[in-house]
């Protein structure tokens, strides 16, 4: 997919192709849509790690690439100050997911289920930042993260009003109240 000279793109939904695995393609190296707003890319079997030209996209409010077959760290991702609506479940993404997500300020979705990050910047089951994700509304964070318990700050978050099952973690200690 080439997608070099896009300018005035501000919206993108290629879902739900499923391309075989033997036919599985990248994200385009060059995402040169630096308007997009809306990018939606979910079941279709996408492969590699999500460029840098990605991670740059300053205008995208939707970033949605669940179900495919992306990999990689994110770390240098998300300084997106417009972002929404996050959803990067049942990929292969791994290493270590960023301390907080800077200048995420609007955030109202996260969904990272079904990833392999690595635990080792997360002082529990729940990175610390969640709770000063002061717009959430939506958390999945299930099959994810190796061990410990749920950071206190959450309860911070008063506009959560889904937080989804914390399965496949190895949470241990107290619920905080008032969850």
């Amino acid at each position: 997919m080439k997608m070099k000279k896009l300018k005035q793109l501000q919206y993108l939904k290629k879902d739900e192709n499923r391309t075989s695995r033997a036919g599985a393609e990248n994200l385009p190296s060059k995402f040169g849509a630096p308007n997009l707003k809306v990018l939606i890319m979910c079941h279709n079997h996408i492969t590699g790690q999500v460029p840098g030209s990605v991670c740059k996209l300053k205008n995208i409010k939707i970033f949605d690439l669940a179900y495919n077959f992306l990999e990689g760290e994110l770390t240098n991702c998300f300084r997106m100050p417009n972002l929404y609506f996050l959803q990067l479940s049942h990929s292969r993404f791994s290493g270590e997911f960023p301390l907080r997500l800077p200048g995420i300020r609007s955030l109202t979705f996260l969904d990272l289920a079904f990833n392999n990050f690595h635990p080792r910047n997360f002082h529990g089951a729940l990175p610390v930042w969640i709770g000063d994700m002061e717009s959430l509304r939506y958390l999945q964070l299930s099959h994810n993260f190796s061990y410990g318990d749920i950071p206190l700050n959450i309860t911070n978050i008063d506009s959560l009003q889904y937080l989804n099952n914390l399965a496949g973690n190895n949470i241990s200690g107290s619920i905080p109240w008032p969850l």
